[in-house]
């Protein structure tokens, strides 16, 4: 399935054009989403059906239920393919499709191999919701700091493990100014079990991390202050953390 899948990411990027604007509007630089292999799920059929039951299933044999939308590949610290997040243009609705081996991998949208290398040899680390937040924060954050998506408000135990692993930098949490991201960065008590859920500050703290919580007005999250202000408005909504 790796090597279909594979395949498939490379035709992606040819498509890039097709989501060029929508990307570019969103805050995304151009040099950023090359990198990232960003691109729109093509709309030609592959030559082989998919090797997977269960992409079968949720995507059809040929992928067909994923046909135009905006694609982004996920990989391993090694640089290896993970699997993607897929997602709609005309609405907030994403997909996001994992290979078995990415149960033992972080899950982190801007992790190849030059940015694990980057952070182990001592790169900043800025860690954001979703796509748009990653690529809004490359506008503003120095040059050489690596950015990250956890694709979630919250960082997992393999997030963390691979932080305590790799990273000697400063840790900086940029999850939206929303009741969802703020529990993400400092906990919250599970309102089902009553226990208490680490956040990502407390989580990276036990482990040794040196880390903060980054806290900005402006916009719900970094990629809205892009939109409305630009990066200079982004930069001053960033300015006592930069």
């Amino acid at each position: 399935m790796r090597a279909w899948l594979q395949s498939r990411m490379n035709e992606v990027r040819d498509y890039f054009p097709e989501v060029e604007p929508y990307v570019l509007g969103r805050g995304v630089p151009e040099v950023v989403a090359h990198r990232l292999g960003m691109g729109m799920w093509p709309d030609e059929d592959p030559a082989t059906e998919a090797p997977n039951a269960d992409f079968c299933d949720r995507y059809g044999t040929l992928g067909e239920r994923l046909s135009g939308k905006l694609t982004t590949p996920i990989y391993s610290p090694r640089g290896d393919l993970m699997g993607f997040e897929a997602r709609s243009m005309e609405e907030k609705k994403l997909t996001r499709f994992l290979l078995p081996h990415a149960e033992w991998n972080p899950v982190f949208l801007g992790l190849d191999q030059t940015t694990t290398r980057a952070i182990h040899e001592g790169a900043n680390v800025w860690i954001g919701e979703g796509i748009f937040d990653l690529g809004a924060l490359c506008h503003a954050v120095p040059t050489g700091d690596v950015v990250l998506a956890s694709m979630w408000a919250r960082l997992s135990r393999k997030h963390v493990e691979f932080l305590r692993r790799w990273s000697r930098g400063l840790i900086s949490m940029v999850y939206d100014e929303d009741e969802t991201g703020r529990k993400g960065v400092l906990g919250a008590i599970d309102p089902d079990t009553k226990k208490r859920r680490w956040g990502a500050l407390e989580s990276l703290r036990f482990v040794g991390l040196e880390c903060r919580d980054v806290r900005y007005r402006g916009g719900k999250d970094v990629g809205e202050i892009w939109e409305r202000s630009g990066t200079t408005g982004l930069k001053e909504a960033l300015n006592n953390y930069l």
